[in-house]
C-alpha cells in the first residue's frame, strides 16, 4: 500500500447520516458529531424567536471571538455547542446573534457599543448581550434571516435594565 506523502485523514469520516427533527435535519459523521443543521427548502419559519439564557449568547460570542473573525460564525457556534443544546436553541442563539450584529452596525450613539478608531470591530457591553437574549425578536419570513434586527428602542430599554451600576454617587 502506498500512502501519499501529504495524506491528511478525513476530518469528518463517512458515512454521514441525516437525522430529521421538528426544526431541521441534523447531518452527522461516522463518529456522531453534528456537522450541519439544515433547514428544508419549504421550511416555514416561526414569526418569533424564543428567548434564550443570556449566558448562552455570551458564550456563543466568546467562541466566535476566539476565532478572530475567521470562518463562519454560525458553524463555529454549532461546533462549540455540539451535543449540549437542541437545534431549536442553536437556531434561536444564531438568529439573536445575527440581529445583534445588524443592530450594532447601525450608526448611532449608544453607551453599550464602543467603536475603536482604525478597527473593523466594535466593543459591545455585556448588557447588550443580555438584552439580545431576552428582547422579543420577530421577523418577516419573506426576507433573509441575515437581515434580522431588533427594535432598537426595546433593545436599549432591556440593555438598561440588564446593566449594573458601577461605583456610588
Amino acid at each position: 500500500m502506498i500512502i501519499a506523502k501529504n495524506y491528511i485523514p478525513r476530518r469528518f469520516p463517512p458515512p454521514w447520516t441525516a437525522e430529521e427533527t421538528d426544526a431541521c435535519f441534523i447531518v452527522r459523521d461516522a463518529n456522531g458529531p453534528a456537522l450541519a443543521y439544515v433547514l428544508p427548502e419549504d421550511f416555514t419559519m416561526l414569526k418569533t424567536v424564543p428567548i434564550v439564557d443570556p449566558s448562552l449568547i455570551i458564550e456563543a460570542n466568546n467562541a466566535v471571538s476566539k476565532r478572530g473573525g475567521k470562518g463562519d460564525a454560525t458553524v463555529t457556534m454549532v461546533i462549540h455547542f455540539n451535543g449540549r443544546l437542541d437545534p431549536e436553541t442553536l437556531i434561536a442563539i444564531d438568529f439573536r446573534m445575527v440581529a445583534l450584529a445588524n443592530t450594532v452596525k447601525i450608526p448611532q450613539q449608544n453607551p453599550w457599543i464602543i467603536s475603536i478608531k482604525g478597527k473593523k470591530y466594535k466593543l459591545v457591553g455585556e448588557a447588550m448581550f443580555r438584552a439580545a437574549a431576552i428582547t422579543p425578536l420577530s421577523f418577516d419570513p419573506t426576507k433573509p434571516v441575515r437581515a434580522l434586527k431588533f427594535d432598537i428602542d426595546l433593545l436599549m430599554q432591556n440593555a438598561l435594565a440588564e446593566s449594573s451600576v458601577d461605583g456610588r454617587a
